[in-house]
């Protein structure tokens, strides 16, 4: 039996906890495409098995996660053996991942138009629960026997809970509070080590509970506020054995405003290779802090958006995220624009002063983008108020002090420029507090095909075309180009192709012609190696077709070779990476 399958009742418990909080309806899916558990008009799948070729099929051969915003109309619902009768409106999946292995599939599902706006509305917010969600789920249920209280009350459940805009309380089967979030805690003034192991009978003196409806508060001091709290089983068909309490209240005025910036939704740092994983790991691991963060890289790798899953990973993420290109405001302006200036500062000064952009960034997060083209002049202001946090506006007589992380980016060698004395050395070493690299698209070529298919994505759906992908052979050439516009280069040649193809599959003969003049230069580097290109074109072209018997033959047709030839290639590529020796990734040999 499936190891998801041994846990599936309390997995069934662990969905029913989650479904007031989410608003969306949750599957649970084995390695064996059989449903586990659900909730709402999913629940009637539980035990059956689920379609081939979906995107379901796709999450637990590649452990890809998922956001399809239009099912049936999507690349990954073409094959779907259900694509006619498709009942969802929306979609996010993540795998659930055990000792490198992907056991099953977490997931949030939109059947309504109303569920389907929520999840568009928190895609961003969402889809990162559900990877958290997976973690966890591997971590309770696979290999280890769970019980439905130690769930509830772990540290993984209260990180869960506390991403939610309400106010959550678990309790047991005796009643007794095992769990509760911030906001839980905000609006009962208490704090969580006062009413963890209380039982939760006190609330009925405090609150209006009822089991559908809300009502109103009379707190202890007889003054009215709108709150109320609605007690749901965690279990419908044990009504005893444990609730969640849900509070639906605006936040008061003293609670921290939790409201997702537009700009956060959609924000993936795409790619699986080994360098990319290492870099979102890291960002994880940096973002709940508050300390100064240096992204270098190259032109185009990315390094706005890496700044901006920092913040939005971080618990400034509800709070305001400002940019400031250093390279485009001119040196005169530089304080007024980023300092701001106070009334009357200076002749033609606005009449209520200007705020600038560190008072912006106050309680969340300032990046300052392209910052080795800033002046001394200018270096010398931020390294002031990286001292003392004390915002200095022109004209000012107060200097309040702020809260606000800095996070710089460059692509320049600010450890040159120091020893150069174009770049102060007391500022680089503030800013370089933690340091991030993102890697060049050169050194990172398995993300391609993603990066491709995600771009084509775009680009079809914003210009009404249905290009397919590109063919082997202008694989092979993006495969050994060497990409100095790296991400954005791909981009923009994605687009270009787009608009010169409508459909089908993209030839080499469609590139940019500046391409196409680099292809003996590229042939004669011999950067790239033979099994190395051989290997990305495979798994494009299993990516494209499938992994069934179908989706190999036609596989097989897309490379020019026979079934026979591909079994092997498929073969190799198996004990390649069984036994830990997958061709690198980069375009230098291996060492001897």
């Amino acid at each position: 039996m499936n190891q998801l399958s041994l846990s599936r009742n309390t997995i069934q418990s662990f969905c029913n906890v989650l479904r007031p909080m989410l608003s969306t309806e949750i599957m649970v899916i084995d390695e064996n495409l059989i449903a586990v558990a659900g909730t709402g008009q999913y629940k009637k799948n539980v035990g059956t098995r689920r379609p081939r070729d979906s995107y379901v099929h796709k999450s637990i051969m590649y452990g890809e996660s998922f956001e399809i915003e239009a099912p049936k109309e999507t690349r990954e619902c073409m094959r779907c053996e259900i694509r006619s009768m498709c009942p969802y409106s929306s979609v996010i999946s993540s795998p659930i991942k055990y000792a490198d292995r992907v056991v099953g599939i977490f997931g949030l599902l939109g059947y309504t138009h109303h569920q389907k706006r929520v999840m568009t509305d928190k895609a961003l917010c969402l889809s990162r629960l559900s990877d958290e969600i997976a973690d966890l789920m591997a971590d309770m249920f696979v290999g280890k026997a769970s019980d439905q209280e130690r769930l509830l009350g772990s540290d993984e459940m209260t990180r869960i809970i506390s991403s939610v805009e309400e106010g959550l309380i678990l309790t047991d089967r005796n009643s007794q509070i095992l769990n509760i979030n911030e906001f839980g805690e905000k609006l009962l003034g208490a704090k969580r080590s006062e009413l963890l192991g209380r039982s939760s009978e006190f609330l009925g003196q405090e609150i209006d509970m009822c089991a559908s409806e809300f009502g109103k508060l009379e707190n202890a001091k007889g003054a009215s506020r709108k709150l109320s709290a609605c007690r749901k089983p965690i279990k419908p068909d044990c009504p005893k054995d444990g609730h969640i309490i849900v509070f639906r209240h605006p936040v008061p005025a003293h609670a921290p405003k939790r409201t997702y910036v537009n700009a956060a939704r959609g924000l993936e740092f795409i790619g699986r290779s080994e360098a990319v994983s290492e870099l979102k790991d890291l960002v994880k691991k940096i973002s709940k802090s508050s300390s100064t963060v240096l992204i270098t890289g190259e032109t185009g790798t990315g390094k706005e958006l890496v700044a901006s899953l920092v913040h939005y990973e971080s618990l400034r993420k509800y709070n305001p995220f400002i940019t400031i290109n250093c390279s485009a405001v001119p040196d005169v302006l530089f304080e007024s624009e980023v300092f701001g200036y106070s009334a009357g500062a200076f002749t033609g000064a606005h009449r209520n002063g200007k705020m600038g952009r560190f008072e912006m960034a106050d309680k969340g997060t300032l990046f300052l983008d392209e910052i080795g083209y800033l002046s001394l002049d200018g270096q010398s202001k931020i390294l002031r108020f990286l001292d003392n946090c004390v915002l200095e506006k022109v004209g000012g007589l107060n200097a309040p002090k702020i809260d606000v992380r800095i996070i710089a980016a460059t692509n320049k060698n600010l450890n040159k420029m120091v020893q150069e004395k174009s770049f102060l050395e007391d500022l680089y070493f503030r800013l370089n507090v933690i340091p991030l690299h993102v890697p060049p698209l050169r050194d990172r070529l398995m993300d391609i095909p993603l990066l491709l298919e995600h771009f084509l994505g775009k680009t079809n759906q914003r210009l009404g075309h249905a290009v397919q992908g590109f063919s082997p052979e202008a694989l092979a050439f993006l495969f050994a180009y060497q990409w100095p516009g790296n991400v954005r280069e791909l981009k923009n040649i994605v687009e270009y192709v787009c608009n010169i193809r409508d459909a089908g599959l993209i030839e080499l003969d469609d590139l940019p012609s500046y391409l196409r003049e680099q292809r003996k230069v590229e042939k004669d580097r011999n950067l790239r190696t033979v099994d190395q290109v051989e290997r990305l074109l495979v798994e494009e072209a299993i990516r494209l077709f499938g992994n069934s018997t179908k989706g190999k033959r036609a596989a097989a047709a897309y490379l020019g070779v026979s079934m026979a030839t591909l079994y092997r290639r498929l073969s190799a590529m198996s004990r390649s990476k069984d036994m830990g020796c997958a061709p690198p990734q980069t375009g230098k040999k291996p060492s001897s």
